[in-house]
């Protein structure tokens, strides 16, 4: 998304309807945008997110915002690159047990997905710790890592991406062949689990080298740099531990060859495809500085390691 596109708030408490352009959008989900006119809006993520990229839509199932009223808006649309969809039934709510959907990373354009696992597109989702919590506004409990940590495994045929969420198929567990089911969101089942959590955020991406698949995200509590990192054979595990930081040793409070100042708040990290190089990676990490220490997009390099290799 970006800047300049058109918004259009669709709905509001009010029955109000406003146009404006869009100005900036930050790594939290704050969508500013200007109306017709000189005041300036800001409205933030709330509830489910579905972000998904050029030409479609994205869609807030609640945000809350600077009107006059404080007026609760209920959905807005994007109006990208001239392109206007209709988010009808396409919406995942977290009275579904779903929030925070996360694109499994195959590279670009999706090209690097293994003829077993079909021309799909599969997506993670978070099981939110309490189907009714609001993250931010009035009864916000801010972004959690939610407990237990419990993760869902959606897939798609890349042509009906944009379709009705009915075309979305859920994994439902294995057969008697170890080979996996698939069905509708009531159907689900977990594909990961963490006892201290995960979430708020996490990524997810295929590693071609070694043929496994890498998931990074948070437990225990936010922006505190607890971040676990796991692999498995197929996006539905089962997952092995690479590195799980906890608080006697955060993610980067040690760093060889630096003694530069360092806070422990990272939340996100992810391997960037574009950058794997045989066993050599490229890190890219955030973290909750509020506009300094690891609030912005930061790289390490490194290796992967095999078991027993030095």
């Amino acid at each position: 998304m970006r800047k300049g596109n058109l918004i259009r708030i669709v709905r509001t408490s009010s029955g109000l309807f406003w146009i404006g352009r869009l100005t900036s959008v930050s790594l939290r989900g704050a969508i500013t945008f200007s109306l017709r006119g000189p005041r300036m809006v800001t409205f933030t993520e709330l509830g489910v997110m579905a972000v998904v990229f050029a030409g479609l839509t994205v869609e807030v199932e609640s945000v809350w915002g600077s009107l006059e009223s404080r007026a609760m808006l209920t959905t807005i649309e994007a109006l990208m690159y001239g392109v206007v969809s209709n988010p009808t039934g396409r919406r995942f709510l977290q009275a579904e047990g779903l929030t925070i959907p996360t694109f499994l990373n195959f590279g670009k354009d999706n090209a690097g997905v293994p003829a077993s696992f079909g021309d799909y597109i599969y997506s993670y989702f978070i099981r939110p710790e309490n189907y009714t919590m609001e993250h931010q506004g009035p009864k916000g409990v801010g972004l959690v890592a939610h407990q237990p940590g419990v993760l869902y495994l959606a897939r798609v045929r890349a042509s009906e991406l944009m379709e009705s969420k009915s075309r979305y198929e859920f994994f439902r567990g294995l057969d008697d062949s170890d080979q996996p089911l698939w069905g509708a969101i009531d159907k689900k089942r977990r594909v990961f689990e963490d006892s201290n959590g995960a979430g708020w955020c996490l990524s997810a991406s295929y590693n071609p080298e070694f043929g496994r698949f890498i998931l990074a995200t948070q437990h225990s509590n936010n922006a505190s740099g607890l971040l676990g990192f796991f692999d498995a054979p197929t996006p539905w595990g089962p997952w092995t531990t690479i590195e799980y930081f906890e608080n006697d040793a955060p993610f980067g409070a040690v760093r060889k060859g630096s003694e530069l100042a360092w806070s422990n708040n990272v939340f996100f990290a992810g391997f960037a495809r574009k950058w794997l190089n045989s066993e050599r990676f490229v890190l890219n990490f955030t973290g909750g500085g509020n506009g300094k220490d690891n609030d912005s997009f930061n790289t390490v390099e490194g290796r992967f390691v095999r078991t027993g290799e030095n």
